[in-house]
């Protein structure tokens, strides 16, 4: 099937994106809008720097994708094997995506030329190396991580309980609310014998009422699609680090208040697009940036940003 390159992208709404708008609205346009088609070699130069440095991560980003790449590996493993990969193993391989990160970000010509082949740490990019204080951070992390991992209580309960049927394993899905599009991507979700639903999800950060709206929203996700009462779902947030695992409750009135939420979200971002059906965005003025130190030195796009304050 032949690719159809499309004059504006597609419209979704999704947790992150959420996010991206509430951090600066700018970075938002540059992200969503601007990069795309900056794949194109005749596309324009600030689409494809915008597309270029869209790719650019951190240290504590890819390390949470790395541990999360490692725990689907290990679920499948799970699941199609019945064996688990060994703890050295799992070390291991995010251990060597760390390192290749670092490799291909002193290749900063040939990432320009192939940003999506290559990797590119913004700390290398941007700040022109990685301190050893942060190095060090990121390897205690990275045992603590797997341990967490390994001793977390969803894990735990699918070694040692007969009947569980794993339903999913990090598939990107989607549904509607009010006819809009939303994403979700659940790290793991199952079915006990007693028909109880999990929805697990590991988190390499700290405790965190938005990581709860998210899990709300995975359970309005699974009652939508799956018909599940939510009285018969249960959410979980493994966090690695502390090995704690939080439960928050499952409330009608706090589902329908997610629900709200999203759509004033929806309502909010739709309120810079020129052509909300075709997903035409204002110009880039309309997008105010919020400059500050904290938001602009982490930022991918300083490049290309004139509001940036660092």
């Amino acid at each position: 099937m032949a690719f159809t390159i499309k004059p504006y992208p597609e419209w979704s709404w999704s947790q992150s994106r959420d996010g991206l708008f509430r951090e600066c609205i700018r970075k938002y346009y540059y992200y969503y809008y601007a990069s795309h088609n900056g794949w194109l070699r005749d596309s324009d130069p600030e689409s494809q720097a915008a597309y270029r440095l869209k790719q650019i991560s951190n240290l504590y980003l890819l390390l949470g994708d790395a541990v999360h790449q490692m725990a689907e590996s290990a679920l499948k493993s799970w699941r199609d094997c019945g064996s688990l990969t060994e703890k050295s193993e799992m070390i291991l391989g995010i251990r060597s995506r760390l390192n290749q990160a670092y490799k291909d970000s002193l290749q900063v010509k040939q990432w320009k030329a192939a940003p999506k082949k290559l990797a590119m740490l913004h700390e290398m990019y941007y700040g022109g190396g990685l301190s050893p204080q942060r190095v060090g951070q990121i390897k205690e992390r990275i045992e603590a991580c797997v341990d967490g991992f390994l001793s977390s209580r969803s894990l735990v309960e699918l070694q040692g309980v007969d009947g569980i049927e794993i339903k999913e394993i990090e598939e990107l899905n989607q549904f509607y609310i009010s006819g809009e599009k939303i994403h979700v991507k659940l790290d793991m979700l199952y079915q006990k014998a007693d028909g109880t639903w999990i929805i697990a999800d590991w988190k390499t950060g700290l405790e965190s009422d938005k990581n709860e709206q998210q899990m709300l929203l995975y359970a309005l996700f699974l009652h939508d699609q799956y018909k599940v009462p939510y009285d018969r779902i249960e959410i979980r947030l493994e966090y690695l680090l502390s090995r704690e695992c939080v439960t928050p409750k499952i409330a009608i009135e706090e589902v329908e208040r997610i629900e709200a939420e999203v759509m004033d979200s929806i309502r909010q971002m739709k309120a810079y697009l020129e052509d909300p059906v075709r997903n035409i965005p204002l110009p880039k003025e309309a997008f105010p940036p919020n400059p500050g130190k904290k938001t602009c030195s982490s930022c991918s796009f300083l490049e290309i940003c004139a509001a940036k304050t660092v």
